[in-house]
């Protein structure tokens, strides 16, 4: 599935499935590149997702801090 089309707890979900699976040695050589770039990508996507979520919170914080003065 592409990442974009994915929720926050999709992809944190999947990127625990890659890596139980890597610990676990369930993933065979020929898919290992793969796998770990896939979780790269993941982690990315939800490191964004967390980034922009802060900002939102942050400013809808400030938002209101501006009311009360």
């Amino acid at each position: 599935m592409e990442i974009n089309n994915l929720t926050y707890t999709e992809a944190l979900a999947e990127l625990e499935q890659i890596n139980k699976a890597l610990a676990s040695d369930e993933i065979s050589v020929d898919e290992l590149a793969e796998k770990v770039e896939r979780g790269v990508q993941l982690t990315e996507y939800c490191r964004e997702k967390l980034q922009n979520t802060n900002l939102k919170v942050t400013r809808i914080f400030e938002k209101l801090e501006e009311k009360k003065n």
